[in-house]
């Protein structure tokens, strides 16, 4: 037996011999991202666009819960024996869900504490909301589809980028080869930092500044320089001029990510973050 999730807010089962059609298309009043089965294939979860997550008895396809609802939603699945689904989302959070009554069986299951920020996106230093859509030569056609699946911001696309399964089916989703899919990769992660432009990042990866651990090793002054130079070459009017206290940021940026120590400046403390780009 498979499942698939489809845009038009439907899953559907099928059997995996004949490949025909297994009963009616499991409904959502939103396009659905994503579907899977429970440990042992007794039930069956869909996730959908409008931050909910149904779940349903494989054999009958009867609906046992149409309530799960986790504000920001990015993933679902039901890795354990039993009915408790788990999500994640937007607030950092993880949560067990009771499919009796839909609602979460304990408090949500936060991150881990650490010793350091490797990897995690501050509001001062980060902007992984960015819209799909700013990417460099991500169409109209190509960020909706995007959208369908629930890849709404350049964050939401790295998270599932480097997942080979996930590339495949970006791939398919697209229409276009891996080959293409590495430079969209690029270009958000550097994306991530806040103001970071698609223009910008490109004059970045010109200057041979393609990911974050390049960045983080320079001098404010050797950032400056090397972008420049390379917006020089590009001519592209919407690639603005670096200052020193963006760039300063940009590497301080990347040193959290890598979890490196920051720059030993204390004028960096008192940085005003760069807005977001509209």
């Amino acid at each position: 037996m498979l499942v698939t999730a489809c845009d038009d807010q439907t899953a559907q089962l099928w059997d995996a011999t004949t490949g025909e059609p297994v009963g009616d298309p499991l409904k959502h009043p939103a396009a659905v991202c994503a579907a899977g089965f429970g440990v042992g294939g007794e039930v069956v979860w869909t996730m959908a666009a409008d931050a909910t997550v149904r779940v349903w008895a494989t054999d009958t396809r009867k609906l046992l819960t149409d309530s799960i609802r986790h504000d920001g939603l990015l993933a679902a699945d039901m890795p354990a024996k039993g009915r408790l689904p788990v999500t994640a989302g937007k607030d950092k959070t993880a949560r067990l869900w009771d499919t009796a009554s839909g609602r979460p069986v304990r408090d949500p299951l936060l991150p881990l504490p650490k010793d350091n920020l490797a990897g995690v996106w501050t509001a001062n230093l980060f902007q992984p909301d960015t819209p799909v859509s700013a990417l460099t030569d991500v169409g109209a056609d190509a960020a909706r589809q995007l959208e369908a699946a629930c890849l709404y911001s350049i964050g939401e696309f790295l998270q599932v980028g480097p997942r080979a399964r996930a590339q495949a089916c970006l791939e398919a989703l697209l229409g276009v080869q891996r080959s293409r899919l590495a430079p969209w990769a690029q270009q958000a992660s550097l994306m991530t930092l806040r103001g970071v432009t698609g223009a910008a990042a490109l004059v970045l990866i010109e200057a041979g500044l393609s990911g974050l651990n390049l960045l983080a090793g320079l001098a404010t002054d050797a950032l400056v320089a090397g972008y420049e130079a390379a917006r020089a070459r590009r001519t592209d009017p919407q690639a603005t001029a670096l200052s020193q206290t963006l760039a300063a940021q940009w590497i301080r940026g990347a040193a959290q990510d890598l979890g490196l120590p920051e720059p030993d400046s204390g004028a960096l403390d008192e940085l005003t973050p760069a807005p977001a780009p509209t």
